[in-house]
């Protein structure tokens, strides 16, 4: 066996070697295929079967012809002989119908029966050359010669039937000897069939059948191919031997031996002793006729897919551009890279690069398709690489197809939104508070459809004053001009969402909820710094923090810096810097008059001196301060403060910290509790300006009149100051410009409840003929600022 296998593994280097046709021809018959090899293509006229090559342009053409393969012996038999393999170059002339016989292969032997021994294959020709059918196996029944012995061919049979007992010849120049009997009288072990490129294996006498001579290849059509190959012997009892490369039939086993295959010119397998049936029979040949080719490749140009953004389109033949010059159909598409930009897919599923080239046959090209991505767009967008394939087999050069991509009108999105309002309060509703966000560059939000509306018993949502109805489109000028509120009823508090789409210039988003809590105080968000943006003692991420800047901030019990407290959640924030201040925007507004506190924790960790820090409530950017000093804390400890400002003027209101020594802590702000004032004082003024009618001692009798002049830096805090006030009233106090019945008073007051009239000739009131100042002193520590007025009353 290790003989048989080195000289199987032997032949695949035998191969027949074949001039280039180097004139051009034209011609018809048998199946036409085409193929390129080294720049040159070639026509290639396969006959499968005897047909006819007409010529109509004459020139030279390279062939091969295989004749049938002999039929296998039976009983015991040897090998059928490969058909006659036979190459070369020829020249056939204009106009000529030249005939093609394909031989067909010879009979197969039988035990018992004549004829005994295979029979020959049939020759194949082809402008006068002939291969000749392969040679019949030997059998070693009945012994009359005549009947047992193998036959010439074009490769010789094998040989059986007794002690030296020789293989047949082959034919020169086409093929092979079959095997020879080395030994007899059990096992028998006939001889393999001769292959076109190696003699077939001596019987040896060791158990099983001799295997056939190995056959030649060719690559005349394109595909290296092994062809003429032997059969392999049968035996007494064993198993039969193998066929030779080259489409040899196995020689039989239990099984049936094996024929030689269809148009290979392989010889049939020899048959078994006593073995029903036949021995295999030969394999038919073949002829094979190239030459250069006069048909052009087909061509690709301005090919080319129209799509839309985001949207799956299949692909046509029309989009590859396909022209062939000799008017050859369409066969295929092949695509050789893809779209840098986008998605191919081949029914259903995308196209990777290792499936590259990918090879579609035109009836399936429906089934590629092609989509761009959301916000994908252009003229060009992106390019994928082509070839088309006619049905000669014909390849383009490499092409480029391109893509353009139209862009879509993409329905915008929105996370929806949430607000929060004290009770009895409206809220006015800005278009940032409808989050919107669009694929489509440079697109705004134009409008809002409300698609579900608050509980009526709890609120109502309102344009211009009118209540909103459902699925009403509010134009973002209308939310823009503060003509889109929300008025809960009267001391309601709780949730009271509704349901919104936001719109581009055309399309409608899928519903947003927009959340709005009423509560009876003021909500500080993420109070004790439990919503972290970021890892352990990283910067605090803006939008998670809800707070305007980055804050350092660690764990409760992280490196031992506080004692854990079980009042606290996990996380703390550090004031690190000096002048460090961080700030949030409560989105509410509260009136002149009220009182506001809140309560929160400052620390000092471990190892730290602590620090000062200050607490602010801005009011319509109005500031109350107080500051708050952890220094006196032991180390590793938190104290609970309370910070209470009556404020003096109305406004939206934020919430401020500000680091002003060292390294202060905080954790745990409450929410902010208010307490209306009673409104006992007057609306500041403008420079110059009076409020006429106000009750200024209280008495139940609007009769006042009230300057409230600004210092000077001092614009947008008036009346609220630490230094000189002024009045250029015109006249000295007292005065007679208001009339005789009046009277000018200067008042101070701490917090604007408790006036206190000035004394004229108090040394911080001076007396000008065109104007009246005051100037304050600082006030006391732990005193806040003074208040000053300048009345007109009644006398």
């Amino acid at each position: 066996m290790r003989q048989l296998c080195g000289l199987a593994i032997a032949a695949i280097w035998l191969s027949a070697s074949l001039p280039s046709a180097h004139a051009q021809v034209a011609a018809t018959g048998g199946t036409i295929t085409s193929y390129t090899d080294g720049g040159i293509t070639y026509d290639v006229h396969t006959f499968t079967g005897s047909g006819t090559f007409n010529v109509t342009g004459g020139g030279s053409v390279d062939y091969l012809i295989v004749a049938g393969g002999g039929g296998g012996g039976g009983g015991t038999g040897g090998g059928g002989g490969a058909g006659g393999f036979v190459t070369g170059t020829i020249t056939v002339t204009d106009s000529t119908a030249y005939t093609v016989t394909v031989g067909a292969g010879g009979a197969g032997g039988r035990a018992n029966t004549s004829p005994y021994r295979g029979t020959n294959g049939k020759n194949s020709v082809f402008a006068g050359v002939t291969a000749v059918g392969g040679g019949g196996g030997g059998s070693n029944y009945p012994n009359p010669a005549g009947f047992t012995e193998p036959t010439v061919g074009g490769s010789g049979g094998g040989g059986s039937g007794g002690v030296g007992r020789l293989g047949a010849s082959g034919t020169s120049l086409q093929g092979s000897a079959g095997g020879n009997v080395l030994s007899w009288g059990g096992p028998f072990a006939p001889g393999g069939g001769g292959g076109a490129g190696a003699a077939g294996t001596n019987g040896n006498g060791q158990g099983a059948g001799a295997a056939g001579g190995a056959g030649l290849s060719s690559s005349i059509s394109g595909i290296v191919k092994f062809y003429a190959g032997g059969g392999g012997s049968g035996n007494f009892n064993g198993n039969g031997g193998l066929g030779g490369l080259g489409g040899g039939g196995n020689g039989g086993n239990p099984s049936a031996p094996a024929s030689g295959s269809a148009n290979t010119g392989g010889g049939g397998g020899g048959q078994r002793q006593n073995q029903d049936g036949a021995a295999g029979s030969g394999g038919s040949g073949i002829v094979i006729i190239r030459f250069t080719s006069t048909s052009p490749n087909p061509t690709s140009t301005n090919a080319t897919l129209a799509a839309d953004e985001n949207t799956e389109i299949a692909l046509t033949a029309s989009n590859f551009g396909y022209a062939d010059p000799g008017s050859v159909a369409l066969a295929a598409v092949q695509i050789t890279t893809l779209p840098a930009l986008g998605t191919l897919k081949l029914s259903g599923t995308p196209v990777v690069s290792g499936a590259l080239p990918l090879t579609v046959a035109v009836a399936d090209i429906g089934s590629l398709s092609y989509l761009s991505p959301l916000g994908g767009f252009g003229s060009p967008y992106t390019t994928m690489g082509i070839k088309v394939q006619n049905a000669n087999t014909l390849l383009s050069s490499d092409a480029l197809m391109t893509v353009n991509v139209t862009d879509v009108n993409q329905a915008p999105t929105s996370t929806g939104g949430s607000v929060i309002l004290r009770k009895n309060t409206v809220k006015t509703f800005a278009a940032a508070e409808f989050p919107f966000s669009d694929i489509d560059a440079g697109t705004t939000l134009q409008a809002i459809k409300v698609t579900s509306l608050p509980n009526p018993t709890n609120g109502t949502l309102n344009l211009s004053g009118t209540p909103i109805t459902l699925d009403q489109v509010v134009a973002v000028a209308d939310i823009t001009a503060g003509n889109l509120t929300y008025t809960p009823v009267t001391d309601y508090t709780g949730s009271d969402p509704f349901n919104f789409q936001v719109r581009d210039a055309a399309l409608f988003s899928a519903d947003a909820t927009m959340a709005i809590t009423v509560t009876p105080d003021i909500i500080v968000q993420n109070p004790g710094f439990e919503t972290i943006g970021q890892s352990l003692g990283g910067p605090w991420a803006t939008a998670a923090a809800v707070w305007n800047a980055s804050l350092t901030y660690a764990q409760t019990n992280d490196n031992a810096r506080f004692a854990t407290r079980t009042d606290a959640g996990i996380w703390y924030a550090n004031l690190t810097d000096p002048g460090n201040t961080f700030y949030q925007n409560l989105g509410v507004s509260v009136s002149s008059g009220d009182t506001l506190a809140v309560t929160f924790y400052a620390g000092r960790e471990n190892g730290r001196v602590g620090g000062v820090m200050s607490a602010t409530f801005l009011v319509g950017g109005i500031p109350y301060t107080e500051t708050f000093d952890t220094t006196g804390l032991a180390p590793g400890t938190w104290q609970s403060y309370t910070m209470t400002k009556t404020i003096a003027n109305s406004g939206a209101l934020t919430l401020r910290f500000s680091n002003v020594s060292d390294r202060p802590w905080l954790d745990n702000i409450s929410n902010i509790s208010v307490t209306s004032g009673g409104g006992g004082f007057a609306n500041w003024a403008p420079a110059g300006g009076q409020t006429p009618g106000e009750d200024y001692n209280d008495d139940g009798v609007q009769n006042g009149i009230a300057y409230f002049m600004n210092a000077t830096g001092q614009a947008a805090l008036p009346g609220l100051i630490d230094n000189t006030v002024t009045w250029p009233n015109g006249g000295n106090i007292p005065s007679t410009e208001y009339g005789a019945d009046k009277q000018f008073v200067v008042q101070t007051s701490p917090d604007l409840l408790n006036w206190t009239p000035v004394d004229i000739g108090d040394p911080k009131l001076a007396n000008t003929a065109s104007s009246v100042s005051y100037t304050l002193l600082p006030p006391e520590p732990g005193e806040d600022k003074l208040f000053v007025r300048f009345v007109v009353m009644p006398d």
